[in-house]
């Protein structure tokens, strides 16, 4: 897959679990935990397939803070091989610039645990 990434990328498989998750009651029922991220969106991994193209509103969870309202695009979508049947999933957040920056702010602290690895 060609990268066409705007903003970096991190790995969350060195985050504590309760330190990231989304909810989006659109994609799951439950917290769903990202494969990467960035401030640019989300890599996640779902149980069912959602609509390419769609925006849902996600919560994001970020060290104990909640930010409400996240408008996410489905910006691509691949079925992995199974069982369980489950799709990888990019979700692009929308927002504009300044927004985004209030964003990445919001988690800087996480930023800085992985790049760091403390």
């Amino acid at each position: 897959m060609e990268e066409r990434r705007q903003h970096p990328r991190y790995e969350s498989g060195q985050v504590e679990a309760s330190s990231l998750y989304l909810t989006a009651h659109d994609l799951a029922e439950g917290p769903i935990g990202p494969v990467d991220f960035g401030s640019g969106g989300f890599g996640v991994r779902l149980s069912r397939r959602p609509l390419q193209g769609s925006v849902v509103s996600c919560t994001l969870h970020v060290r104990g803070v909640a930010l409400s309202g996240i408008p996410a695009r489905v910006a691509w979508i691949r079925e992995e091989e199974g069982p369980p049947r489950t799709w990888s999933v990019g979700l692009a957040v929308q927002m504009d610039e300044d927004e985004r920056g209030d964003f990445v702010t919001a988690m800087t602290g996480l930023l800085a645990e992985i790049v760091t690895g403390s």
